[in-house]
């Protein structure tokens, strides 16, 4: 038996040890011989001692107590999987749905984000630091706006730019779960690509064109269970994106030349993000040359392409693309400050109806239509958010995790150009997901945290 003193050491001991490590909600496989590590397989767990790494820190830790009562919490889980899973399913929504740009998985993933900001509290205030002054910038422009269409276009930006946060908020409920519940996502949406592709060959359907269809016709252009091909494309960049982070080895070659295939039938210039895999993964500091040239070729040749998809005389062009980034900056040169409203439709001059009558849609330009809906004050909170957001997913402690997320940030920042982006769901969704991956504490620092812990047991016994 123990005599007292002993006892007491230990409990201090034991207490020393519980505060310094903390319980890992993480799966982690690190290259202990590479100082840039590698990226690791879902189903490994480092552990140091028998007790699991810490993770993460500032507003993505999973490691924090939910404020709230955890039942709560855990239905918010099931609400988030049912409409993470749902998430690929944009088509059949309904009039209202359209309207509003709602789709299925908004009635679950609406009512997971508000029970997460009812149970993690604490974790709202980095998400208010973040998007804080872009939601007031959209609040100011849908006053003056003054319709109630603006008012709840505006609280969807507050919606889709929260859904950033449903990651974290869920992260420690999900535990090993999380790959199996990305891997249920990505399959709905390529079962919907097989069937889609299946219908068309086969002559059931008619694919999407749009205004493409003098070049593509013919030809099958996949969009999957997606609003858009662009949709699915951008949805399949950003997953592949967590592919190189979770697998390796052939099964990640597989699934990237898989997806390589299916972004050249959507005929999108999301495929931007085939180099950025490849840059990710090559190591050699010359193939960084490589990946900026085919960029640059790939966003050439779409110029190409769209020139003869429209023929000659580009009436498409004018109609179409180019007099919409005409509406999109002479609306905000007239509304400069707070923009014409969030949701709101540019304002055509009557120069941009002397070539081709019709009104354009939006510009296809993230950029502009956030100049033309919420303003310069607008813009510049939201790329204010993103900056934080980027130092955030920066913040990394190996090299190989910072170069993946500097390339998801580069392709946004690309492909903003030529989509609009600023309200789709899975990009805010799955940024917070890699941002819950790469910002991992190391085993590096694992370890020195046992040695410290080891230090102060000697010093206690002693």
């Amino acid at each position: 038996m123990k005599p007292a003193g002993r006892i007491r050491q230990d409990h201090i001991k034991n207490g020393l040890i519980h505060r310094l490590v903390d319980n890992s909600l993480c799966r982690f496989d690190q290259d202990k011989n590479s100082e840039n590590g590698s990226w690791h397989s879902p189903e490994k767990v480092v552990t140091v001692s028998s007790i699991k790494v810490p993770v993460i820190r500032s507003f993505v830790d999973p490691s924090a107590d939910p404020d709230n009562d955890s039942k709560l919490h855990f239905i918010g889980c099931l609400f988030f999987i049912a409409g993470t899973i749902l998430l690929p399913l944009q088509v059949g929504q309904g009039a209202v749905f359209s309207r509003y740009h709602l789709q299925w998985a908004d009635c679950f993933l609406g009512l997971a984000l508000v029970i997460g900001v009812l149970t993690q509290r604490s974790r709202i205030i980095e998400l208010v630091r973040i998007w804080g002054a872009f939601w007031i910038a959209g609040l100011l422009s849908a006053l003056f706006n003054g319709t109630f269409y603006a008012l709840m276009r505006w609280l969807g930006l507050i919606y889709v730019t929260g859904m950033i946060a449903l990651v974290p908020m869920y992260f420690t409920i999900l535990r090993r779960q999380g790959y199996h519940l990305f891997l249920a996502m990505v399959l709905l949406a390529l079962i919907a690509v097989i069937l889609d592709a299946f219908f068309q060959i086969s002559g059931l359907i008619l694919p999407y064109y749009g205004q493409n269809a003098p070049l593509l016709k013919g030809f099958v252009r996949l969009k999957g269970s997606f609003m858009h091909p662009n949709a699915l494309a951008h949805f399949l960049a950003v997953t592949g994106f967590l592919f190189i982070y979770y697998a390796s080895g052939t099964k990640l070659a597989g699934v990237l030349s898989g997806y390589t295939i299916a972004m050249v039938f959507t005929v999108s210039r999301s495929i931007i993000a085939v180099p950025m895999w490849c840059w990710t993964l090559v190591k050699r500091s010359w193939f960084l040359w490589a990946v900026t040239l085919s960029i640059l070729l790939i966003l050439g040749l779409s110029v190409f392409f769209t020139y003869y998809a429209v023929d000659p005389n580009l009436d498409l062009i004018v109609s179409f693309r180019w007099k919409g980034l005409q509406s999109g900056l002479w609306t905000w040169r007239n509304n400069f400050w707070l923009g014409l409203g969030p949701g709101s439709w540019p304002m055509v001059p009557e120069y941009a109806t002397t070539d081709s009558p019709g009104l354009p849609g939006d510009a296809m330009n993230t950029y502009i239509n956030l100049l033309s809906t919420t303003g310069l004050i607008g813009f510049l909170a939201y790329i204010y958010g993103w900056f934080r957001i980027f130092q955030l997913g920066n913040s990394a402690g190996r090299k190989a995790d910072r170069k993946l997320w500097v390339a998801l940030m580069i392709y946004y920042a690309l492909t903003n150009l030529f989509i609009s982006s600023e309200d789709i769901r899975h990009l805010y969704l799955l940024t917070g997901w890699m941002l819950c991956l790469v910002t991992l504490k190391q085993p590096q620092i694992a370890s020195k945290n046992v040695y410290k812990e080891k230090q102060i047991s000697r010093k206690v016994n002693n």
